[in-house]
C-alpha cells in the first residue's frame, strides 16, 4: 500500500483532508541517530550535517546519501575555533561548504548552550574547502566580551549559497530587543580568487515594515536567485513562536506572505529544485505555549509541503501521531528539511524527546523521505 492510500485510510483528527498532493510518499526511514541539519550535496552523492562529539561541541560532518561512511569535516582543524561548528551548506560547485562557528572568545565561554548551531550566539560565518579542509572566516562580528561590555551579542544562522554560486546569504543578530534580539538578513557577493573564497558588497534586508516583530531567518534562495524564501514574526502582534513564511525580493526588499498562521510556528522553508514546491516545518495542529517557557520545552510539530505560491498545502509527516509508520512514540520537534537534487527525496532533521536518567533531553535524528 502506498503512503498516500494509507493517509486516506487514517485521517488525522482536526486536520483537513489532503488537497492538491502531487507527490506520493513511498516511505520514511531513519537515516542516522545523533545528527542534525542535513543538506544534500549538489551531485546527490552526499549529505552534510552537524553532530555533537565526545567533547560536547558540534562539528560538521559528511556521509554518503544512504547514511554510510560518516566522516568529520571540521574536527582537529587548526584553521577553525575549537568550539561549536554547524549548519553546513554546499556551494553549487561541490568544492566549498559554508557553516557557522563559535568564536574562541566571548562572554561566559563556559556557558555555550546559546552558541550551539540553531541558536548561533557568538558565531561567525566560515567557508571551507571540501577537498583539503582549508577554512576561511567570512565575517568577524563584534560580540559581548564580558558582563560590562555594552556590545550586543552577535549571532548568525542559516548560511546558504545561491544556485549560481555568486551569492551567500545568512541571518544575523544585530541588537537586543524582543525575546531573541533583533535580526536582519544579509546577502553578499561571493567569489573565489586565487583559490581563496571571499565576500563583498554585503546588503542588509530587514522586512519589518508591517510593524511586526524582530526575528527573521533567511532560509534559502528560490530558483533564479532573485528572491529568498524566509520566515519571521513580521506581522503586528506576532511573537517569536508565531512565525510565517514569505518570499523576499532582493531587488525591492518587499515580501510576499505565503502562510498566515499568526498563532503557529512555520519555519525553515526550502524550495524544491524546480521551484514548484516548498517544504517547511510547522507546529500547526498542536498547542502553542505562550507562557514564556523556552520553545524546546514544549514544541512539537510536523513537516508540510505547499506550492510555491502558498497553495495546495498538505502534511508530509506524522511523527507525533500513532498509527503512522514514522510515529516516534515521543515528542518530536521538526528542525530542518533538504531536497535531493532530483527532487525525489527529502532529508529531514528532527529532535526527539527522550528520558535520560532523571531528566528529559532532545536527541537529533535524520530521516529520509522517498517519493514514488
Amino acid at each position: 500500500m502506498s503512503r498516500l492510500a494509507f493517509l486516506f485510510l487514517v485521517v488525522s483528527p482536526g486536520l483537513a483532508p489532503v488537497h492538491g498532493q502531487a507527490l506520493v510518499v513511498k516511505k520514511i526511514t531513519l537515516l542516522v541517530d545523533d545528527a542534525g541539519r542535513p543538506e544534500w550535496s549538489p551531485d546527490g552523492k552526499y549529505i552534510s550535517y552537524h553532530a555533537k562529539g565526545p567533547d560536547g561541541f558540534y562539528d560538521a560532518y559528511l556521509m554518503n546519501s544512504d547514511g554510510t561512511n560518516p566522516r568529520c569535516l571540521t574536527c582537529d582543524n587548526s584553521s577553525l575555533p575549537e568550539k561549536h561548528i554547524g549548519q553546513p551548506s554546499w556551494h553549487p560547485s561541490g568544492q566549498w561548504i559554508a557553516f557557522q562557528a563559535e568564536k574562541e572568545k566571548h562572554v561566559l565561554p563556559w556557558f555555550n548552550a546559546l552558541s550551539a548551531p540553531g541558536i548561533g550566539y557568538h558565531n561567525d560565518i566560515y567557508v571551507m574547502s571540501v577537498a583539503d579542509g582549508r577554512a576561511f572566516r567570512m565575517t568577524d562580528l563584534p560580540t559581548t566580551q564580558n558582563l560590562f561590555d555594552p556590545t550586543p551579542s552577535c549571532a548568525v544562522l542559516q548560511p546558504h549559497f545561491s544556485h549560481d554560486g555568486t551569492l551567500l546569504s545568512w541571518t544575523e543578530r544585530v541588537d537586543t530587543g524582543g525575546k531573541w534580539g533583533k535580526w536582519v538578513i544579509r546577502v553578499a557577493d561571493f567569489r573565489v580568487q586565487n583559490d581563496t573564497p571571499m565576500i563583498s558588497n554585503i546588503r542588509t534586508f530587514q522586512p519589518t515594515s508591517r510593524a511586526g516583530g524582530s526575528y527573521m531567518e533567511s532560509n534559502d534562495f528560490m530558483p533564479g536567485d532573485s528572491t529568498l524564501v524566509i520566515c519571521g514574526n513580521l506581522e503586528p502582534g506576532q511573537t517569536e513562536v508565531d512565525l510565517d513564511i514569505y518570499i523576499l525580493s532582493l531587488s525591492t526588499g518587499k515580501t510576499e506572505r505565503l502562510t498566515s498562521t499568526p498563532d503557529e510556528f512555520d519555519e525553515c522553508p526550502h524550495p524544491s529544485p524546480d521551484g514548484q514546491k516548498i517544504a517547511f516545518l510547522s507546529t500547526r495542529g498542536f498547542e502553542t505555549d505562550k507562557s514564556g517557557r523556552p520553545w524546546w520545552q514544549w514544541a512539537r510539530g510536523e513537516f508540510w509541503i505547499m506550492d510555491a505560491d502558498g497553495g495546495n498545502l498538505w502534511q508530509l509527516t506524522y511523527f507525533n501521531q500513532s498509527g503512522y509508520p514514522e510515529f516516534a512514540d515521543a515528542r518530536v520537534i521538526p528542525a530542518y528539511v533538504s531536497w535531493s537534487p532530483d527532487g525525489k527525496k527529502l532529508a529531514l532533521g528532527v529532535a526527539v524527546e527522550q528520558k535520560k536518567g532523571w531528566r528529559k533531553a532532545l536527541v537529533d535524528r535524520l530521516y529520509l523521505v522517498e517519493f514514488e
